[in-house]
C-alpha cells in the first residue's frame, strides 16, 4: 500500500501526462517482475516435491545441491532456484524444475517469442529497438540472431507478415543485400540454391549455446 500512495503521489505531481504513464508503466513491470519471480519459485518447490526420484538404472537420485537461474523475461530477469538431482548409483544428473520452466539460453519462450515476431517484419536492430522501446528489454544483436536461426524453420500462426512479389525481390537486412528472383514469399538467392525465410538470412550460420554452468557437477 505504501508503495502505491508513493507512486500516487508521483503521479500527483508529474509534469506532462506521458510522464505519468512512463512511471506507473516503470512500476507495473517492476511489480510484475517480482510477483513472476516469487509466483515461479513457489510453483517450482511443487514441481520438485513431485518429481520422480527414481533413475533409470534403478538407482535413486538425490539433491546434490541447490542452484540458482536468472533468465530474462519480458518483465526483466527473474531468478528461480533449482534443485539439482544426481543419482548415486550411475552419476546421472537432471533439474526437474527446468522442464517446466522451459527456458532455455538464458531467455523466456516468450521474450524470445516476441524477439521472433519482430525480426520476422523488420531488420534485426530496428526490431530490438523496438522491443526495447515497447518492452524495456534490451537484447544484443548475437541474441537476435541465435533467436531468428532458432525460430526460422517455425510457423508463427497467424504469420506477422504476408510478403507477395513479382519478379525481382531485394531484401535488406542489417545492411547486407540478398537479391532472389522467384516472385513468391522469400526468394531464391541466386548461385545458393536453397530458400530462405526474409527474416532469418543473417541466422542461417547461428548456433545455440550450451549453457556452461548447468553442465558442471
Amino acid at each position: 500500500m505504501a508503495e502505491i500512495q508513493s507512486l500516487w503521489g508521483e503521479v500527483m505531481i508529474a509534469p506532462s501526462g506521458e510522464a505519468a504513464e512512463q512511471m506507473v508503466l516503470a512500476w507495473s513491470r517492476k511489480v510484475g517482475q517480482r510477483v513472476l519471480a516469487a509466483g515461479l519459485q513457489a510453483r517450482v518447490k511443487s514441481v520438485q516435491a513431485e518429481a520422480s526420484r527414481n533413475c533409470q538404472c534403478t538407482g535413486r537420485r538425490h539433491v546434490h545441491s541447490r542452484r540458482p537461474r536468472t533468465v530474462l523475461t519480458l518483465l526483466g530477469p527473474v531468478r528461480v532456484a533449482r534443485e539439482y538431482l544426481r543419482c548415486q548409483d550411475c552419476g546421472a544428473r537432471t533439474f526437474p524444475a527446468d522442464e517446466w520452466l522451459g527456458w532455455e539460453n538464458g531467455l523466456s519462450p516468450r521474450l524470445e517469442e516476441a524477439v521472433a515476431w519482430q525480426a520476422a517484419a523488420m531488420p534485426y536492430r530496428e526490431a530490438l529497438k523496438g522491443l526495447s522501446k515497447l518492452c524495456g528489454v534490451d537484447l544484443s544483436l548475437g541474441a537476435a540472431h541465435r533467436i531468428a536461426g532458432c525460430w526460422g524453420g517455425a510457423e508463427l500462426t497467424p504469420q506477422p507478415y504476408a510478403q507477395r512479389v513479382k519478379g525481382r525481390l531485394v531484401v535488406e537486412i542489417d545492411g547486407a543485400q540478398a537479391q532472389g528472383t522467384a516472385g513468391a514469399e522469400g526468394g531464391e538467392v541466386p548461385g545458393k540454391g536453397p530458400r530462405f525465410p526474409t527474416g532469418v538470412l543473417l541466422a542461417a550460420q547461428s548456433a545455440l549455446e550450451d549453457d556452461a554452468h548447468d553442465q558442471r557437477d
